[in-house]
Order: C-alpha cells, then sequence, then structure tokens
C-alpha cells in the first residue's frame, strides 16, 4: 500500500512538471498579468478620507413603531432602516444632490466649468447611509480631500433635518396661507361695513337734542353696525386660527429635532482611511492569487493529461512490463531535467533490448525474441 502510494505520488509529480514546463509561458501567463494588475492598482489608488455623522432616531409613539410598515403591509422596518431608505431616495433627486453640491468645494469647480451632472455624480459615488442597529444611522462621505469629505458628510445631514422639517411644517405653512389669504377677504369686508356704517352716519346725522331718531334710520344702523361686528369678529377668530398653527408648527419643529437628534457630528479627518500598508497588502494578495492560478493550470493540464511518458505510467494503468524507452534527446523532459527519477522498484524487462544511436542515423529499438540478439540498425 506504501509502495503503491508512492508510486502514485510520483507520477503526479512527474506528470505536474511536465505538463508545466511543457507549456511555461501560458502556464506562468496569469501570474504576470494579475501582478501587472497589481501594479496598476498599486500606483493608480489615491488615499481616501472619510467623515460620517450619527443620527439617533426615536420612536415617536407605539403606534407609530407597530404602524410603520412597507409598502407590502406586512413587513415591519425599523426607524433606521426607514431613514436609509428616505435619504437614498433623496440623493436621486437632482435637487437634493445640488443643495449639498452647494455646500462643498465642488462648487468652485461647477464655476470653472465643470459640468453640473458629473459633478453631482460625484455626489451620488461619495456620499451614502449605514444603518448601525435599529435606530443609529450613518451618514458616510468619501474623497481624496478631506475637507469635501467633511462637508459633504455635514451638508448631507444638515439638508436631511431640514428636509424633515419642512416635511412637517409643509401643512402648516399651507394652512396658514390659506387662513391668511381668508382673514385678507374679512379685512377687505370689515372696511367695507365700517365705510358703509360711517356713511350712514353722515347723511343721516343724529336728531336735534331730546329728538329721537326715526325708527327705519335706527333699524338700518343696527344692521350696518352687526355687519361691522361680524366682519370684527371673523378677523379674531382667523388671527385666533393662525396663532393655533403657528403653535403647532413650532411643536413640530422641536419634534423634528428630538426625533432625529444629531449624536455626533462629522468632523473633519486627519488621516486617510486607505494607507500604503493596505496597498501594499492588496499587492500581495494579486501576486498570490497570481501563484494559485499558475498552479490551478497545471494541475488542470495535469488531469486533462491522457499520455504516456514514463514507466510508471504503462506500470500503473496497462499493468505491462516496460521493455525499453528511446534515449534522452538533447531536450530532456522537465521532469528529468530536475532530477526526477522514475525507474525506481521497476520490474525488470522480460526481453533483451539495446539502444543503438549512429551518428549518420536517428536512435532505433529494435526488440527481438529471447532466443536472437539484438541487432544495430
Amino acid at each position: 500500500m506504501v509502495q503503491q502510494a508512492s508510486k502514485l505520488r510520483r507520477r503526479l509529480i512527474l506528470r505536474f512538471l511536465d505538463n508545466f514546463y511543457a507549456k511555461f509561458w501560458r502556464n506562468i501567463l496569469p501570474f504576470f498579468l494579475l501582478m501587472g494588475f497589481g501594479i496598476i492598482y498599486f500606483f493608480s489608488s489615491t488615499p481616501t478620507y472619510l467623515s460620517h455623522g450619527v443620527l439617533y432616531v426615536q420612536d415617536d409613539s407605539l403606534l407609530t413603531t407597530l404602524t410603520n410598515v412597507r409598502s407590502n403591509n406586512y413587513i415591519w422596518v425599523s426607524r433606521g432602516q426607514t431613514v436609509i431608505e428616505q435619504f437614498d431616495s433623496l440623493m436621486q433627486t437632482d435637487a437634493f444632490a445640488r443643495a449639498i453640491l452647494q455646500r462643498t468645494k465642488w462648487e468652485q469647480e461647477l464655476q470653472a466649468g465643470v459640468p453640473l451632472d458629473e459633478l453631482l455624480d460625484a455626489v451620488r459615488q461619495n456620499l451614502w447611509g449605514e444603518i448601525k442597529g435599529e435606530k443609529h444611522v450613518h451618514i458616510v462621505a468619501q474623497s481624496d480631500d478631506p475637507e469635501i469629505a467633511f462637508q459633504l458628510a455635514d451638508a448631507a445631514i444638515t439638508l436631511y433635518r431640514q428636509w424633515k422639517v419642512n416635511l412637517a411644517v409643509s401643512d402648516v405653512n399651507n394652512s396658514v396661507a390659506f387662513l391668511q389669504s381668508v382673514m385678507d377677504d374679512y379685512q377687505v369686508e370689515l372696511n367695507s361695513a365700517e365705510n358703509a356704517l360711517r356713511t350712514y352716519l353722515t347723511d343721516h346725522p343724529d336728531p336735534a337734542f331730546g329728538l329721537r331718531r326715526p325708527g327705519e334710520e335706527a333699524a338700518q344702523i343696527a344692521i350696518l353696525t352687526d355687519d361691522v361686528s361680524v366682519a370684527e369678529r371673523r378677523i379674531l377668530e382667523t388671527r385666533a386660527q393662525i396663532d393655533r398653527i403657528k403653535l403647532d408648527q413650532s411643536q413640530a419643529l422641536q419634534e423634528v429635532e428630538n426625533t432625529y437628534l444629531l449624536v455626533d457630528a462629522p468632523t473633519l479627518p486627519l488621516e486617510p482611511e486607505y494607507t500604503l500598508t493596505q496597498r501594499i497588502i492588496v499587492l500581495f494578495i494579486f501576486l498570490a492569487m497570481g501563484i494559485l492560478l499558475c498552479i490551478g493550470a497545471g494541475v488542470g493540464a495535469t488531469l486533462l493529461d491522457k499520455t504516456y511518458r514514463y514507466p510508471v505510467d504503462v506500470h500503473t494503468d496497462l499493468y505491462l512490463p516496460v521493455i525499453g524507452r528511446i534515449p534522452i534527446g538533447e531536450t530532456a523532459f522537465p521532469a528529468e531535467m530536475l532530477g526526477v527519477n522514475d525507474d525506481d522498484d521497476m520490474p525488470p524487462a522480460p526481453m533483451p533490448l539495446n539502444l543503438t544511436q549512429h551518428a549518420d542515423t536517428p536512435p532505433t529499438l529494435i526488440i527481438l525474441p529471447p532466443s536472437r540478439e539484438v541487432t544495430h540498425a
């Protein structure tokens, strides 16, 4: 058993070395390709700076948490996941990305003639959100310029919170604008009622002392006075509604501030995240992958090779004795060049043989029966 395992191991080594060196440049090509890719990556990669801020998203109420579901109405999601989805949706809009761009040094490049679409794509590629737990959201920005990384993260957090504020008070602002327009109409009615009363009193002055105003005039004055009172009351009620809505607006602003709490503000990164050591490690990974691919190419060629090159192949697969081999020419097999011998423990040849080689003719192998001798060809 040990002898068979040794023969099998020797056979595999012989065939692997032969197949690997037979197509040496083909098998070694993956190593040089990946080494080239690694060198290009090493010199083309630049240090990257990261800046991030952390938002803590609180639940408004138990009911809000239980009813905060996706559109399919059966998968519950956390508040942090909702924030990430909203932020990703906003990043796809040009208005939000343009607002972020205005708060960075890239705005100067836009003024210098850089296309707007190119800068907006750069904003989207270098800015993203990550969820850390159920309620912690990280807004991360990267750039080869630490100041731009900081500006991107800071602008994204500020504008997102401002968007939430605007969303919370948008209905309030619409209501205030509507009531303000209604109050203007009420003010016009009040002015008209006061002018009508003033004109009627001018046309119908008070009677002399001791005399009463006629009943018709008194009734008309009462009607005009009542119109003025109704108009004044409408204005007062509208002003009260506007005050209540503005109070609700203040509460909504405070609620947004408390719901989306800024735990860690973005800071200016001082050291790059992608250092020289990491670049060297990546280069060695490319080299290791190239070596593995070279070995894999040799192993694959060995497994697909069905030829017989050594006596051990014939003896192992065909169970036949080996009576001779063609002498080694000017170029030996790679395994023989490395000194690997496959003739150990092989059974002796059953027939006499001789290998001859004349100066004028190629080597010829003649095998005769045991009763005759080998002649030279």
